[in-house]
């Protein structure tokens, strides 16, 4: 998939995004499909499956240099620690996770309900200055 800035920041934090968690990559890809289908571009969606996965979302910030890594620690003592905690457990037990970048309502809705269509069995959204489960 190609990289975007609304995906480069969803890697640090995923403003305006859904994030949606898949016990297998058949399942992810089948979603990234679908989505496709229904107008979303593959810039707006961002897979992390494997080892790879775990490297590109940075979970403690030391690839992307020392301002992601401070950002990261920030992360680790506030609120974002869940989401984080929880994330990077699914990808330790061989789960993936697909960010879906979705700022319009109705389009957050849309995608909402293709992950859940294809057996994503957690999706968050992270708005501006909330978090809700979707």
């Amino acid at each position: 998939m190609s990289e975007s800035e609304p995906v480069q920041r969803a890697e640090v934090f995923p403003t305006h995004s859904l994030v949606a968690a898949f016990h297998s990559v058949d399942a992810m890809n089948a979603a990234i499909d679908e989505l496709s289908k229904q107008g979303f571009a593959r810039n707006e969606m961002r897979s992390f499956a494997g080892e790879e996965g775990m490297n590109k979302i940075d979970f403690d910030g030391t690839a992307r240099g020392s301002a992601a890594e401070v950002l990261r620690s920030l992360q680790h003592i506030g609120a974002d620690c869940t989401y984080l905690e929880r994330y990077e457990k699914y990808m330790t037990d061989g789960d993936c996770i697909l960010m879906v970048h979705a700022p319009q309502k109705d389009r957050k809705q849309i995608a909402a309900d293709i992950l859940r269509r294809h057996s994503a069995y957690r999706v968050t959204y992270f708005g501006m200055l909330v978090i809700e489960e979707v």
